[in-house]
């Protein structure tokens, strides 16, 4: 906070000075994460006077929120929770390691495997305590987990799951207890075979209508 160039003198037609005429907080009109707020204060026996401060809001990751859209694909990508707040849901049932079930300081990265698939994400290579879990879609409650670790390679994260062809997995990686720090994530796929390969058109079934793609 400083002060202003000087009092506020308000009198109006009864001689007061009255107080609580002027207040204003506005968006700094360059630099949208940041905020000019002017304010009155007790300058003195019924002299008021301003108040001007800056409030800065630091920028967080680009991947900060779920539905960011921050896609990723198979192999290794570069990331960092620093500054990153926590957007998702304790989850008690799924991720409860050590006594610990949250994933604090998280951030977000959505996966689309092209093909039914058995994938593994791993953190293995983080210099922080990592925290890992997956979605099928942002998760507006807890118990939505398709896979969750904490520990798997020292104090760094790794999952393995199946994925069916082209879901939209919301990939979610934070730190235990709220750690953050600098990281990769490393994706690979190893694809399954068709379950029902009769299924020429992916519908679901196999009827005449596979009978028609041939």
């Amino acid at each position: 906070y400083r002060e202003g160039a000087g009092p506020q003198n308000n009198i109006d037609s009864y001689g007061r000075n009255r107080w609580g005429d002027y207040s204003l907080c506005t968006l700094d009109p360059v630099d949208e994460s940041t905020m000019w707020t002017i304010q009155e204060y007790a300058h003195g026996n019924n002299i008021w006077g301003t108040q001007i401060a800056e409030l800065s809001v630091p920028d967080g990751p680009a991947a900060d929120h779920c539905g960011s859209n921050v896609e990723v694909f198979e192999g290794v990508t570069e990331f960092s929770n620093i500054d990153a707040t926590t957007d998702g849901p304790d989850e008690p049932d799924d991720c409860d390691f050590d006594g610990y079930s949250h994933i604090e300081s998280d951030i977000w990265f959505q996966f689309n495997p092209y093909e039914l698939c058995e994938v593994t994400v791993s953190l293995c290579g983080s210099d922080f305590d990592t925290k890992l879990a997956v979605y099928a879609t942002c998760p507006a409650e807890s118990g939505r987990v398709i896979a969750c670790n904490d520990d798997y390679c020292g104090e760094q994260s790794e999952v393995t799951f199946i994925a069916p062809q082209l879901w939209n997995l919301q990939i979610r990686i934070g730190g235990k207890n709220g750690a953050q720090g600098d990281g990769i994530m490393t994706i690979t796929i190893t694809p399954l075979e068709d379950p029902c390969p009769a299924d020429f058109d992916d519908d679901g079934d196999v009827d005449t209508a596979d009978l028609l793609v041939l």
